[in-house]
């Protein structure tokens, strides 16, 4: 990087020493909701920003889904976008302390730790107003789900470029293959209003799967966002749902 350019960041970073573990779970439990679409390149990372707390959130979304995810580190310092190839980098490193250095101006990141030092070109761009999407939590419908029987409903095959949505119903949930010529129904702890049905991309269940283990997803209605929370109490997550002809 020109010098001129760190020693700008140098002058302007604001730094603090925290556990590796730590950046760790805010990267690793917002990473499956980045976007990878170019056009929206704004999207293309992790904003790390300020929580009304004044401490350290990380946030993530590519329109489907959203990643909110708290800590209890104190942060007065810049919001920043990290860009996805550095937090695939720093997702490798767990052990330890990292010394984070963030600066908005020269829209420059330095984290560093025992034997290794990341420099990353931050994302210039404005980050959109997360908060908008976040739904109030209403239990109307809830749902437990888990990673055991998300992998029964991924035996339904994709044919093409189509995508196969889960089904959740009162008391089961449920895949179908685009041509219904194969489908898989499971029991599941899901309740809602009589005869509600809401649905979601099974893909994008399989992804929080993998973060969540076991989690609740709850809305107030079937054409509704969910809000999706696990064991985490300072991890929340946002998923849109998929419209009512696709799940008939």
């Amino acid at each position: 990087m020109p010098e001129a350019r760190l020693a700008a960041f140098n002058v302007a970073k604001t730094t603090t020493l925290l556990a590796a573990s730590d950046i760790n779970r805010l990267l690793r439990l917002s990473a499956h909701c980045i976007s990878t679409e170019e056009t929206r390149y704004y999207l293309n990372g992790v904003y790390l920003c300020k929580s009304p707390d004044a401490t350290l959130r990380a946030v993530s979304t590519d329109g489907h889904r959203l990643a909110r995810i708290d800590s209890d580190i104190a942060w007065n310092g810049p919001e920043v976008i990290l860009p996805t190839e550095a937090v695939k980098a720093l997702l490798r490193e767990t052990a330890g302390n990292v010394t984070m250095s963030l600066c908005d101006g020269p829209h420059l990141a330095v984290f560093s730790g025992d034997g290794w030092t990341y420099r990353v070109k931050l994302i210039d761009g404005k980050y959109p107003d997360y908060n908008s999407v976040i739904p109030e939590e209403n239990n109307a419908i809830s749902a437990v789900i888990s990673s055991a029987q998300i992998k029964r409903l991924m035996a339904v095959p994709e044919y093409g470029f189509k995508s196969v949505f889960v089904a959740i119903t009162a008391g089961q949930m449920s895949a179908k293959s685009d041509d219904r010529s194969i489908s898989v129904t499971i029991p599941a702890q899901a309740t809602g209003p009589d005869g509600f049905i809401t649905g979601f991309n099974r893909k994008y269940l399989a992804a929080q799967a993998r973060v969540t283990p076991t989690f609740r997803l709850t809305s107030k209605g079937s054409n509704e966002p969910a809000r999706i929370v696990g064991d985490d109490p300072l991890a929340l997550f946002v998923l849109m749902p998929v419209l009512m002809g696709h799940l008939k």
